[in-house]
């Protein structure tokens, strides 16, 4: 089996080096807080790579766990990276430069956003406000810190928030808090590209439930022909077919922004939610392809169990069609799908192209990409990035009640 390891090409531009060095910038990354990694795999190549952290006294760092996907080199890399997101992301709201706001003025700053709409509509009350970054003209914005930060939220950070002053009742946000959007990388450019496209991913993810279960004529789904498939990704195609012992199919998901997003779906058992899927979205179509892949492989590995009990309960039941979103039974759309052979598209060639194009793209659409820095070292940045409007409707799909906002409401057929 051909293996991409040290293969620039597999990376199409997002990656600042090879994924040798990457590693080596994750691995001296863990060695200057004085912890160690402990990584191990997961099934067969390509496979999942699981990565603990570990203080000096050998206890598990906070919220120090990742998985990696894909063959052993890049999966690694990915395993340590996402470990030291995770802790850094549940950290971010521990900063002196966090501040109060009354909601009402949070929800100015998430104007077309539904958690704008959902601050105005609810108790003007202080909230906790995080300050991000305009990447368009570096100005300098204030988001609610629970918008990207579930932990905050939580029961474990509750004498934190009352010692702050924060007395917003969160309950009726709360479901739309998600940690979408928060990367790590080698360098900054190369961790906003990565937020920035996970964002786009959940975007187009959420539009396709909106447009397939909720609109009044549904849009027709278009299904990528896999004989069309360039080699790399044939055989990728192959192995998960082989492993799932179904039929796998690759959903354009690409919205009007016009960036490449790719949903690798496998059916669900009849009543059960479609659980065991990938998505992707890349300026390279081929990589959002691969990614997609890659991911469904990592469920397959049984490696996404929810750490969270209370995600498992099903809100949705008594509404019919949001409990469709939340099943996501694809098969009868995809009887009437249209089928399109590949076509790659042609990607820059390092993280900066990538974010300026991203960044143009997003602007010239009407959406603002905000940033945050939570961590920034010679070898590792780790980054938290949102871009109000866009949808996180998917989250419907780990049972949470949630409504579209202004985008997915306008793009209904």
């Amino acid at each position: 089996m051909r293996t991409i390891d040290g293969d620039q090409h597999a990376q199409a531009g997002e990656r600042s080096c090879d994924w040798r060095t990457a590693l080596s910038n994750g691995e001296r990354a863990v060695r200057r807080f004085g912890w160690t990694a402990e990584l191990d795999p997961l099934g067969d190549d390509p496979a999942l790579w699981r990565c603990v952290l570990h203080d000096r006294n050998g206890e598990p760092v906070p919220s120090g766990a990742g998985s990696g996907k894909g063959y052993r080199l890049p999966a690694q890399v990915g395993a340590i990276f996402e470990a030291l997101e995770h802790h850094f992301g549940r950290e971010q709201h521990k900063t002196p430069d966090i501040v109060l706001r009354s909601a009402r003025e949070a929800a100015t700053e998430l104007t077309g956003d539904v958690v704008g709409a959902r601050l105005a509509e609810g108790p003007d009350e202080p909230i906790a406000c995080l300050p991000f970054r305009n990447l368009s003209d570096d100005a300098a914005t204030l988001l609610p810190a629970f918008l990207t930060s579930p932990d905050y939220v939580s029961d474990a950070f509750e004498p934190e928030r009352r010692e702050l002053g924060d007395t917003y009742d969160y309950a009726g946000v709360l479901r739309y808090s998600l940690n979408s959007g928060c990367a790590a990388g080698s360098t900054r450019e190369e961790a906003t590209v990565h937020a920035i496209n996970e964002i786009v991913e959940r975007d187009a993810f959420s539009l396709m439930l909106i447009n397939t279960f909720l609109a009044a004529s549904p849009a027709p789904l278009t299904v990528v022909d896999p004989a069309t498939l360039p080699d790399n990704l044939a055989e990728l195609h192959g192995i998960a077919r082989q492993r799932s012992g179904g039929s796998v199919q690759l959903i354009d998901m690409t919205t009007s922004l016009g960036i490449p997003a790719v949903l690798a779906y496998l059916p669900p058992q009849p009543g059960e939610p479609a659980r065991v899927r990938g998505a992707g979205a890349s300026l390279s179509r081929e990589h959002a392809i691969r990614r997609a892949l890659i991911e469904l492989l990592q469920l397959m590995a049984g490696s996404t169990q929810r750490e969270d009990e209370d995600k498992e309960r099903d809100w949705t039941a008594e509404y019919p069609p949001f409990h469709d979103c939340y099943l996501m039974n694809l098969g009868p759309r995809l009887l009437e799908a249209e089928v399109v052979p590949y076509a790659p598209t042609i990607a820059p060639g390092a993280p900066d192209g990538h974010l300026e194009r991203l960044v143009r793209i997003l602007t010239s659409h009407g959406f603002t990409p905000l940033v945050r820095e939570l961590h920034t070292s010679a070898e590792l940045t780790v980054v938290s990035t949102v871009v109000p409007g866009l949808e996180r409707f998917m989250v419907i799909t780990d049972g949470q009640l949630v409504v579209p906002g202004p985008r997915g409401l306008a793009a209904r057929p």
